[in-house]
């Protein structure tokens, strides 16, 4: 899996598959219709479709995390802000496709949930990296369950970093918020 960056006509065929998908799903009267349409039209009207990220600082990027055959799995919300000189990559929300949302099978859906994060975070790193003057990226831990597995991946990663396996990264937690920096040693 891989991310791609949503612009606003990729947006529009993204939306009206992923509504299609839960209306031939008999989805169409359900909370989670209401849901999506919601999604779409936040995006809609407070999504950054430049390409200049200097364009895009305090606004949302929507980015898709794609598998091999190019089908959208997740969206990622993510938010450029500048503080000085460094430019901080806050990753606000992940979205699962309904093909995920709809999985009757927890193990099968906890699967793809597991690689659609790991996808976004090797993207939101490689996004970062190529930001000129980014230096840290958050990760908010919106809800309980994901709060409580982003406290994890710090521990996890802090014992890494302790041991040396992982170097020129500082992690920590503040409030929700999982936050790599980078070390400037």
């Amino acid at each position: 899996m891989e991310l791609k960056k949503l612009d606003k006509d990729g947006f529009d065929l993204l939306c009206s598959k992923w509504l299609k998908l839960l209306k031939d799903n008999g989805q169409e009267d359900r909370v989670i219709n209401v849901d999506y349409t919601h999604l779409f039209k936040k995006m809609d009207l407070d999504g950054c479709w430049h390409n200049d990220i200097k364009e895009c600082f305090n606004k949302s990027i929507y980015i898709c995390v794609v598998d091999k055959k190019d089908e959208e799995s997740g969206i990622l919300e993510i938010i450029p802000t500048q503080r000085g000189n460094d430019i901080w990559i806050k990753m606000l929300n992940v979205h699962f496709s309904p093909l995920i949302e709809l999985e009757t099978d927890e193990e099968i859906t906890a699967r793809k949930r597991l690689d659609v994060f790991k996808a976004a975070l090797k993207g939101i790193f490689r996004f970062s990296e190529s930001t000129k003057g980014s230096n840290a990226v958050k990760i908010y831990g919106r809800t309980e369950e994901f709060h409580v597995f982003l406290r994890g991946m710090h521990d996890a990663i802090s014992i890494l970093t302790a041991l040396g396996t992982i170097n020129n990264i500082d992690v920590s937690i503040q409030g929700r918020w999982l936050i790599f920096h980078a070390n400037k040693k």
